[in-house]
Order: structure tokens, then C-alpha cells, then sequence
């Protein structure tokens, strides 16, 4: 007897969104875990791992609370993991990976950063002349901004904003028996820590108790945090003396300082113990789909967000226990949504850290990218784009032709429209800019602004308003559908007084400033199909138009989805047939079921797989007789990796794709977005070779195991090892040194000029994002 095909709905075949979302955030710890790393580019790993956390909490833990709350029993992933149960799971995970980043913190990093004249002090450590120096600095420009918040039957609890920072206090009025407590905001306008007057002598190395071998810490006791005079969380013990560079870069939390200096906020009280904690609230938001003005409800959602629901409270480790009460009551908190830290609060701040000056062997080797050579010989983007379409991957090739494209269009006068997708941009975007100017001059142009970008609606609201005042045509999309698709239109009249349209299509956002550190791949063509294709997008987008029949871009949601699973299916079909047959594929989360059961599907033909999913991945792999030919690994490394491609075989012809869409259910169902082919041989090879040298990675890659862990990749033997990003950096040269720049011999002085431009945009490196 045959045994019975699997179940392909069967729930134990999916992995749960939100514990593989944390297990990505593992693989960010691991980077700051990671000795091989350079020590300050580890402290930003810790930065990014707690900022991610924050967001984490934000968007999606509330949700979840929300749902235990009204008794909902079965969740609504493929996995069907209850409310319940997954709660538990991420407050046991939440807490165990924020106990090794702080291990590793205090353990590993700040040591061997004071040991290069790097050190964050906490109040107990000051010198004499610190504490002078912090003294006169909270008189003269802390203590101004402050407001203490009593807390009694006149002033009930205060709201607090979301991600704050704050210092909770017990007192007593003189005489008085009973405790009053009080909460100090720490100003987010300021710096997270406070420099401390620079040194040249060496000075006192210190460690943390949680560095001190257990059969000495009772010989040395160290402070707990728990006296409002600032010695907050666990006062680090001296150690011995390490020889320090020139110049020692010294910092002391804020919230030390003003713990310090508690007396001057509360004259004439008995200040008893104090404690920092950190407040976390629901960010997430729907909208009604009757909205009557779409810019006024999420500029009302964002002003909201600041006040929602609370989800989670820090605070810090050894706090007393009547201010923990204190805080669970007035915040009406969960006692399970309360998380001890054992050191400063709020990790993101390092970030400030991060950017000490100097200190060049402590960070990556800077990296500039490489010109794109078949725009830095010519003269402007026009006669390249007409020539061959141009494909670019970023960061190992520069983004400014991007940007030239759009200032070429604005300043162009033969340049009739120009039509673009802004979902995330830069504070101080010269692409806005550029379509400021080409309003200005009179060019018919359209930007479609995605308002509900999430964390990002703030500065999309300021760059919306500011463009219709200079006359663009601005457009929000729709209200039930982000959109999300990287697109740019210019219209213009050529030379030989013939209109033409050039196409830019990108999987990564007009952004010039992650552009630096999110890998991303754009392609430049003036191909007359892919024009009808984004010109009848534009229209779907700003008007009435009934959908078209897509030419060539696979569009979301109209038939996006529909597609890739027919491909995954052709796939297994040809494998089935004897035909040649394989699927590599990079994307940024895997979680659409129906998605997930093609691939397990076209396993089951016997296709082999590889997929490389940096984030979310509800599929598991190797499973026998589901997913025996699945493999599924991810890389996190210095830069973000963001680009999403697509490999089909085909028997033998292979078709290769490139877009915005994850193979998430938000991508294909909520979202318009836009996966585009890329035919010209030469350039689809190259895109073949991105994916290869992606899959093959064994330094930064993990690999997903059938239980949901991650195991990661080492060379196996005979094999080199391969760092793929290290190799794209390397191909980029290649590509450089084999294609000097070659000045347009019509206009050299110009191509001169426009290489140095570009070289001067894309020097130096913003913050890795993860």
C-alpha cells in the first residue's frame, strides 16, 4: 500500500512569522558576537539588534497581546500557532537574546573598546573634575528642559511617549511616613551620552560584574542602581590599568547625570531610590476604507502613535521592587511585559558611539563604489540609456547616476514630464529637490507618495506637502494598498524631435543615503514595451484606468502572485518530463502559504531549490518527503541585503527576474509592486552570477534548519572560503580596472567633470541598517 501523499496544510510544515523574524535578529546579534568583525562596526550590530527590537515591538507584539486578550484561540498564520503560545515564546526568546547581547556588551565589546580609549563611565566612576564638568553641563543646558511628573490622587500617572527614556523616583516630604514617587522624562532632544572631557593619560581599565569570575565577586561587591544619587544599573569594578590610545573618548549615560543631580528637581524632599526604564507602545494602525482625506487620517495615526497602547517596559535589573509595582500599575502592564536589563537602557543610542572620530582599525575598510562605466563616458543619461539598457548593482556600483537621471530630467529643457514612485527617501533628498525644480520650470511632473510607509509617514507628509507647493502633481496611491514598486518615468523629446520615454526600475528605494549600505539592483532602459508597461502603471496608480495587459512587468496584486506560482509549477513540470529544471531565488521574507506550497510542491517533482531569504522565512526546509531539495540560507553581513531576483530553468532557456516583491503575503496581496525581467543576455548573465555568488556563500551565510534554527555555513573541504559581499566589492573593482573611465570624446571636460561629481556623492558610508 502506497503511503498517503503529506498534507500540505498541515500547520507543523510552517514556521511562525514572528519567531523566525527573531531568529534574524539572532543572526544581527551574532554579527556583534562575531570576533572577526571590527569592534565598532560590533557596536553597531548591537545598535541595529536593539533598534530592530524596538520596531519589532511596536508593530507586531501588540497585535499578538491584543489577541490573548480577547480570547482568540487559533492564530492566523499557516503555522496556526495560538496567540497564547506565541506570546510565551517571544518573552522566553526576547529575553534570552537580550541577555546575550548585553554579555556580549559588557563582556566583550566596551572592554576592548577602553582598551582604544573608548569608554562609557557611569556615575560612580567620575573624577572629580567629571563630576564638576557634569555639574556645570546639567545646570547650564540639562536642567532647563527637565519637568519631574509627581504622581498622586492630583496628578494622576503621566503619559508617557513611546521609546522614552525615563527615571522613576520614591521620596518623602520631611516628616512625612509615606512614599511619593515621581518620574523625570530623559529629553530625547539631547545626546544619548554625554562626552566627557577628553584625556591623554592612560586610566583605570574597568569590567562589569558579569565579567568577574564567580569566585571573586564576593570580594568584590559592585553598586546596584538603585540609589537616586545615579549609580545605576551595575557600577563596573576596577580592574587593572590598560595601556590607552592618545586620546580617550569618555561618555556617561544622560540618565546618569540626571540621577546625579535628583536633589535639584525635587528641593526639600527625602529622595529615596530611583530607577531607569524605557517604555515601548503599539505603533501600528489601520485605516477605515471609506477615508475622506488620506493625508489628514495618517498625519492623525502618527501624532496617535506616540500615545498607544503600552506593550512592553524596561527596566533596569536590581530595580526596587516597589518602583517595578509603581510602573506595572500605572502603565496597567502585564507583569510578564516587564524586562530587566542588565545595563544602560535603549542600545540604539550607541549608534552615537559609533560615530566617534577616528579610529579607522576599529571600523569596515571604507568602501567607495565604482562608477557605472556606461554612464561616466557619456556626456548625459539620454544617448547611455538610448545605446543598451543599463544595469547596476548597488552599493559596489554608485547610485548618483540615479540621481543624475532625475536632476538630468529637471534641468533638461527638451525634458516634456516625469513621473515617480516615492516610498522611502533621504531627510534631505536631492531627488525631491530635482522635482521641485522641474515643477518649477514648468514640466508636467507626478510623484505618487506612499504616506503609510511605516516609520517613514512623518518625513513623507513633510516631503508631499512641500512638492505640491511647488507644483507637483502629488499623488498617495490607495488607501487598502501601499505602494510600494520602484519606478521612474522621464518623458522627452529627443534630438531628432522624436518622443521617447526612459524607464528606471529598481528593487531598492529612491534613496541615495541607504543606497550606501542596502544591496539593491536598478535597471536604466528606454525599451518601448517596459514604457507602455510603467506608463499604464502610472495611470492605474493616478487615475481610473482599468488594469492592461501587462506587457512585460509582473505587477501586484493584480497578477503578480498568479504568475510565480504557474513558473514554480512549469518547474516541476519539466522536472516531472525529464526537461532541465531548477529555482534560485533571493528574496528579503518568504511567508505567502499558497507561495510555499508550490515550492513544497515542485521539491516533491524532485526540483532542486536554493533560496536565499535574509529575513522572515516561513517555510522549512528538508523536510523528507515534503522539502528533501530545499535549501534555504541567509546572509547578514556589512551591508543590508535587499535585492530580490527570481530563476527560472525553463528547460533549458532561462528566464531570470528582478523586482520590489518579497514572497510575503503583504507583498503580493496588499501591495503594488513590480517584478521586471532582465532579457539582454550579458545582463541576465550577470544577474546569475549575483545569485550565484549569493547561494554559495560559507562565512556570512546561515543555513535554515528543518526545526526553524539556524546553523551557520562553513567551507567544506577542498572548498575556498567565500565572503560574498567581500566578492562583489572585489568583482566591482574588476569591472573598473577592465573599463577605465573613458571620458565621451564630444564633451570630455563634461564626462571629467560628472565622474568627479559622482565621486564626491558617493565617498564615505552612512549606518548599516538591518
Amino acid at each position: 500500500m502506497q503511503p498517503s501523499a503529506p498534507n500540505l496544510d498541515d500547520p507543523a510544515l510552517y514556521l511562525n512569522r514572528d519567531l523566525s523574524w527573531l531568529e534574524f535578529n539572532r543572526r544581527v546579534l551574532e554579527e556583534a558576537q562575531d570576533a572577526t568583525v571590527p569592534m565598532l562596526e560590533r557596536l553597531k550590530f548591537l545598535a541595529i539588534f536593539s533598534s530592530n527590537l524596538d520596531e519589532f515591538f511596536m508593530v507586531r507584539v501588540c497585535g499578538i497581546q491584543q489577541k490573548v486578550q480577547a480570547g482568540i484561540p487559533t492564530g492566523s498564520g499557516a503555522d496556526q500557532t495560538s496567540p497564547a503560545l506565541q506570546l510565551d515564546l517571544i518573552r522566553q526568546t526576547v529575553r534570552d537574546l537580550v541577555a546575550s547581547e548585553y554579555r556580549c556588551l559588557t563582556a566583550e565589546v566596551l572592554p576592548a573598546l577602553l582598551e582604544r580609549g573608548i569608554v562609557i563611565r557611569t556615575a560612580a566612576e567620575l573624577t572629580e573634575d567629571e563630576r564638576k564638568h557634569t555639574r556645570e553641563l546639567f545646570r547650564r543646558e540639562i536642567f532647563p528642559i527637565l519637568t519631574p511628573l509627581a504622581t498622586d490622587p492630583a496628578h494622576p500617572f503621566p503619559h508617557l511617549l513611546n521609546k522614552s527614556l525615563n527615571v522613576a523616583v520614591s521620596l518623602r516630604r520631611p516628616g512625612d511616613v509615606d512614599t511619593l514617587y515621581a518620574v523625570v522624562q530623559v529629553p530625547g532632544v539631547m545626546q544619548r551620552f554625554v562626552p566627557l572631557p577628553a584625556v591623554t593619560a592612560p586610566v583605570v581599565a574597568t569590567k562589569t560584574e558579569a565579567a568577574v569570575p564567580e569566585d571573586k565577586a564576593k570580594s568584590k561587591p559592585a553598586a546596584t542602581a538603585t540609589s537616586a544619587s545615579g549609580d545605576s544599573a551595575v557600577v563596573p569594578v576596577p580592574a587593572t590599568t590598560s595601556p590607552l590610545s592618545p586620546t580617550v573618548h569618555s561618555f556617561v549615560p544622560l540618565e546618569d547625570v540626571i540621577r546625579m543631580h535628583l536633589s535639584d528637581l525635587f528641593p526639600g524632599m527625602e529622595l529615596g531610590r530611583a530607577a531607569s526604564f524605557r517604555l515601548t507602545r503599539d505603533s501600528e494602525y489601520e485605516l477605515d476604507d471609506e477615508v475622506d482625506d488620506l493625508l489628514e487620517e495618517i498625519e492623525a495615526h502618527v501624532r496617535a502613535r506616540r500615545r498607544g497602547q503600552p506593550v512592553r517596559l524596561e527596566i533596569e535589573a536590581g530595580a526596587p521592587q516597589d518602583i517595578e509595582q509603581f510602573l506595572t500599575e500605572g502603565l496597567r502592564l502585564n507583569p510578564a511585559d516587564v524586562y530587566q536589563i542588565p545595563g544602560p537602557l535603549d542600545l540604539s543610542g550607541l549608534f552615537q558611539i559609533c560615530g566617534v572620530p577616528g579610529y579607522p582599525e576599529l571600523r569596515d575598510t571604507p568602501f567607495v563604489p565604482f562608477p557605472v562605466q556606461a554612464f561616466a563616458a557619456s556626456p548625459a543619461p539620454w544617448p547611455a540609456i538610448r545605446a543598451r539598457d543599463i544595469l547596476m548593482y548597488h552599493p559596489y556600483e554608485s547610485f548618483s547616476p540615479v540621481v543624475e537621471f532625475i536632476e538630468a530630467a529637471a534641468n533638461d529643457e527638451r525634458v516634456l514630464a516625469i513621473k515617480q514612485t516615492l516610498y522611502r527617501t533621504s531627510s534631505d533628498s536631492p531627488i525631491v529637490r530635482a522635482l521641485q525644480r522641474a515643477a518649477d520650470r514648468g514640466k508636467q511632473v507626478t510623484a505618487v507618495i506612499e504616506l503609510k510607509a511605516r516609520m517613514d509617514e512623518e518625513r513623507n507628509i513633510i516631503w508631499a506637502k512641500e512638492l505640491e507647493k511647488a507644483g507637483v502633481h502629488v499623488v498617495f496611491g490607495f488607501v487598502g494598498l501601499k505602494t510600494h514598486c520602484k519606478v521612474a518615468l522621464v518623458v522627452r523629446r529627443d534630438e531628432d524631435n522624436t518622443i521617447r520615454r526612459y524607464v528606471h526600475l529598481a528593487t531598492g528605494n529612491y534613496n541615495p543615503q541607504t543606497a550606501r549600505v542596502y544591496t539593491d539592483i536598478g535597471l536604466f532602459t528606454g525599451n518601448s514595451e517596459f514604457a507602455d508597461d510603467v506608463s499604464a502603471l502610472f495611470n492605474y496608480l493616478t487615475g481610473y484606468a482599468e488594469l492592461p495587459q501587462w506587457r512585460k512587468l509582473l505587477v501586484a496584486p493584480s497578477r503578480l502572485q498568479t504568475v510565480m506560482i504557474e513558473k514554480i509549477e512549469r518547474e516541476a513540470t519539466n522536472q516531472r518530463a525529464g526537461k532541465p529544471a531548477r529555482l534560485l531565488v533571493k528574496v528579503n521574507g518568504i511567508l505567502e502559504p499558497a507561495v510555499v506550497k508550490a515550492l513544497y510542491r515542485a521539491s516533491q517533482a524532485g526540483v532542486k531549490i536554493d533560496i536565499c531569504c535574509r529575513g522572515i522565512c516561513s517555510l522549512r526546509p528538508g523536510v523528507p518527503g515534503v522539502s528533501d531539495t530545499i535549501r534555504v540560507t541567509s546572509v547578514v553581513d556589512r551591508f543590508l541585503e535587499h535585492t530580490r531576483i527570481f530563476y527560472f530553468e525553463n528547460a533549458g532557456n532561462p528566464e531570470v527576474y528582478v523586482g520590489s516583491a518579497d514572497w510575503m503575503d503583504r507583498n503580493l496581496s496588499r501591495r503594488v509592486e513590480v517584478v521586471f525581467p532582465i532579457e539582454q543576455p550579458e545582463l541576465k548573465q550577470r544577474v546569475i552570477d549575483i545569485l550565484k555568488v549569493a547561494l554559495a556563500d560559507n562565512m556570512k551565510a546561515r543555513e535554515l534548519q528543518p526545526d526553524g534554527t539556524y546553523r551557520r555555513v562553513k567551507p567544506g573541504e577542498g572548498v575556498p572560503p567565500l565572503r560574498s559581499q567581500q566578492r562583489f566589492m572585489e568583482m566591482a573593482a574588476e569591472a573598473g580596472n577592465r573599463a577605465a573611465v573613458q571620458p565621451a570624446a564630444e564633451a570630455p571636460v563634461v564626462a571629467k567633470q560628472r565622474v568627479a561629481k559622482r565621486g564626491q556623492r558617493d565617498k564615505g558610508q552612512g549606518r548599516r541598517g538591518t
